[in-house]
């Protein structure tokens, strides 16, 4: 039959789940002026081995995010 799953990865998709409730709340109560999503697949809390990987994708989106219209609209707003 089908396994069923150990402590550490119900806990990490729990805390996960958690993180993703309370970023976009965050979101919501204080709206970023830009977001930064980088493709990350599959990664898990424990993913350490996937640093250089995660670094790189990072990287790359923020480069995308930075040479993209909305953020050249950022940069010609004047800021309080």
């Amino acid at each position: 039959g089908k396994r069923m799953p150990g402590i550490i990865p119900i806990m990490s998709d729990s805390i996960a789940h958690l993180q993703n409730h309370l970023a976009h709340y965050q979101m919501e109560v204080d709206k970023p002026d830009a977001i930064i999503e980088p493709s990350l697949g599959r990664v898990n809390l424990f993913d350490f081995h996937k640093a250089a990987i995660l670094i790189e994708e990072g990287r790359k989106a923020t480069e995308a995010m930075l040479a993209g219209e909305a953020f050249n609209s950022l940069e010609s707003r004047a800021r309080p």
